[in-house]
């Protein structure tokens, strides 16, 4: 009797548009900054979640790497990440790229860093930037790729400023300020500048959407 095979699930598809992203990235990384000649000492993976869409693909890229260190401030996700996704020279740790003190035993040490989708859930992105810069070695490298909006956030401001709800919200930051006052490349670029970094590229990348073929699955998953 033949086994039954079940389909790709919603998030199968969704990580493989991740991975399509994250490989065309990567490829104008090996153009650009030649990582795939380098000799990577510390690799830091900024907002690894569980390791399905970033470390696991960076673990692959450069498997000449020292040592790989990733980090997301959810406890739930680098659990998950060491059940799941495991790899010799990776270590997955719970520490926050706005909190210094979770961070500060990586200062100058790190030679090349990633983030890939994670920055714009960070309320301060000035705070990200100036730790990620002191975190990495003089000649340090890093790539960053991230949503510059995002309609859910829309959604949130909709609801927080409506008269019904919005003594609920007095001095409470739901928003990025990066997505509430809509930086654009040129003000990414002169906040990176202004933090230390010498910007090689700021670049748009093409969206993809995504469609889920059911309101069930969006909720499900989302």
């Amino acid at each position: 009797m033949g086994t039954l095979q079940e389909g790709p699930t919603v998030q199968d598809v969704s990580n493989y548009h991740c991975r399509k992203q994250t490989q065309m990235l990567f490829r104008k990384v090996s153009d650009k900054l030649k990582w795939n000649l380098h000799d990577i000492e510390l690799l830091m993976d900024v907002g690894c979640g569980s390791g399905e869409r970033s470390t696991k693909y960076i673990t692959f890229l450069y498997p000449r790497a020292t040592e790989i260190i990733a980090i997301d401030p959810r406890k739930e996700l680098i659990a998950e990440a060491k059940k799941f996704n495991q790899y010799p020279k990776v270590d997955y740790v719970v520490a926050d790229i706005s909190d210094w003190d979770s961070l500060e035993m990586w200062k100058g040490k790190v030679s090349h860093m990633v983030s890939l989708r994670y920055l714009n859930f960070v309320l301060d992105q000035r705070i990200a930037f100036d730790n990620m810069f002191h975190l990495l070695k003089t000649d340090g490298e890093v790539v960053l790729l991230f949503p510059t909006g995002a309609e859910v956030y829309q959604y949130i401001q909709n609801v927080t400023q409506k008269p019904k709800w919005r003594p609920y919200f007095i001095d409470t930051i739901l928003v990025p300020e990066a997505i509430e006052r809509r930086w654009d490349r040129e003000m990414y670029e002169l906040l990176l500048e202004e933090v230390g970094f010498t910007v090689i590229e700021v670049s748009d990348v093409t969206s993809e959407s995504f469609v889920y073929p059911s309101e069930e699955l969006f909720k499900e998953y989302s």
